[in-house]
């Protein structure tokens, strides 16, 4: 009850977490009706996977209750940030990144320097168990999104290589629900892999991490750059393996539809 604490009618808080800005915070609802039963349904998740808190506390079970479910809040997933992940921005700046996926706010200095406080985070949530990632090359960038080779390092451990896609947050999870759809389920030995555990959202951006199974992405080009720069031969062969085995695998089983027809 944000509103009258004393009207039982008042759902005001539950209308709050509603909001798409307050979908990505944690939050544990403290609550005073007689029955629990509102808060239990702001805990069960929707078809995303996400739920509108992640515990709730009865007012009469006191400041002890409140605390303990703090401390337990910790350990879960939407909790998950490492401050101490170091950035290497190689190919570029947060802030030059942020201009890419929000163009304009070059005359907003504060919001500006808000959102790449924000996009960095976005990066410390979604590789939170490394020490250090380098965002080592922009590959693209169009529509809200854009797309870099990130390596990743962790003491004891062989790095890692992700294709990151980051952005506006309906875009990147729009991007995310197609993946889950249309991905073959079987990539085989050259495929395209992302995992649930590799996405993060903060409150206004959010991150997918693929895997590309087979490939160097120390030396990996875009179809766009062999096209401009790369042998034509080597242009055909990239051209009729998309069309003929990549795209077939994608699409035979679940064409996409598109306004006018099917893609």
């Amino acid at each position: 009850r944000m509103q009258n604490d004393d009207d039982e009618r008042d759902v005001s808080g539950l209308t709050l977490l509603e909001e798409p800005a307050c979908r990505t915070i944690p939050t544990i609802i403290l609550t005073g009706y007689p029955s629990v039963d509102t808060a239990v349904q702001a805990l069960r998740p929707d078809i995303d996977g996400k739920s509108l808190a992640i515990d709730f506390v009865k007012k009469e079970d006191g400041p002890d209750a409140l605390i303990e479910r703090i401390n337990r809040a910790f350990a879960h997933p939407r909790f998950h940030i490492n401050w101490s992940l170091a950035l290497d921005w190689k190919a570029t700046n947060p802030f030059a990144l942020v201009s890419l996926i929000k163009p304009g706010l070059e005359g907003e200095h504060e919001q500006l320097m808000n959102c790449a406080d924000e996009l960095q985070d976005l990066f410390r949530r979604l590789f939170y168990e490394k020490d250090r990632i380098r965002l080592d090359r922009l590959l693209w960038h169009h529509n809200g999104r854009v797309a870099l080779i990130v390596f990743v390092f962790k003491e004891g451990a062989k790095p890692e290589s992700f294709v990151v896609v980051c952005g506006q947050n309906a875009i990147v999870n729009e991007e995310a629900q197609r993946f889950d759809e249309f991905a073959p389920k079987a990539p085989g030995e050259t495929g395209t892999t992302l995992s649930e555990k590799m996405r993060a959202e903060t409150t206004h951006f959010a991150a997918n991490a693929y895997t590309l199974t087979g490939h160097d992405l120390e030396n990996v080009q875009t179809l766009a750059e062999l096209y401009r720069g790369g042998p034509e031969k080597a242009f055909n062969t990239a051209l009729g393996v998309l069309y003929q085995e990549t795209l077939k695998a994608w699409h035979q089983e679940k064409p996409v539809r598109q306004k006018g027809g099917i893609l």
